[in-house]
């Protein structure tokens, strides 16, 4: 059977051939476009978050009795810049606190903003005026401190960012803490623990 198209047919249909064209280039174009912008977008975020100040911290503890039964604490922060920029933290106004509260006060979570006793604060690194953390490196600070047994110790690290500031244009602050427990029977050490020491887990970022 022959099916006879009339030339006002033919242009008929390459107008709706055209329109349909027309329409499925737009769409790709549409599609390619959001796709571009998609991309670059997590390009972008990506490039950011690695440019963005990325300081990972780990507090440990070590307890050690003394011959007159008090306890010698010493607390170890390790610092490793994940980023890909240098960090330039404002170290002299760095510091470590150290407060205590009795275990009969103790109740519930412990929070890092719970009121202490006898909390003393001093710097972390004295006589040093300027500090450079390069990317992919990690820098320790430790301190050391004579406290009695029978006492759950807050232990607070803060170090204070020299270039970055949060919304408020408050210099960004970089705080790590912890809680430990300084038991009584420190100078009676128990049989797995020959030395008396007592060894604390560390925390992640």
């Amino acid at each position: 059977m022959l099916i006879a198209f009339s030339l006002q047919d033919a242009a008929n249909l390459a107008t709706v051939l055209g329109v349909i064209g027309a329409m499925t280039g737009g769409l790709w174009a549409v599609f390619t476009w959001r796709h571009d912008q998609h991309s670059r977008k997590a390009q972008e975020d990506l490039r950011r978050q690695k440019e963005e100040p990325g300081l990972e911290f780990v507090l440990k503890c070590l307890a050690q009795p003394l011959p007159d039964g008090r306890v010698f604490l010493t607390v170890d922060c390790s610092v490793r810049n994940t980023g890909v920029l240098p960090e330039y933290p404002d170290i002299e106004a760095s510091s470590w606190r150290i407060g205590r509260i009795p275990t009969s006060a103790a109740s519930g979570f412990l929070q890092r903003d719970d009121i202490v006793e006898d909390e003393q604060e001093i710097p972390c690194a004295p006589g040093i005026k300027s500090l450079r953390l390069e990317p992919g490196t990690e820098t320790g600070f430790n301190t050391h401190r004579i406290v009695d047994g029978g006492y759950l110790y807050r232990i607070t690290f803060t170090l204070p960012s020299r270039d970055h500031t949060d919304a408020d244009g408050k210099p960004w602050r970089w705080v790590k803490w912890r809680w430990v427990y300084v038991p009584e029977s420190m100078n009676n050490p128990s049989r797995d623990d020959p030395t008396g020491a007592l060894h604390s887990q560390p925390e992640g970022r």
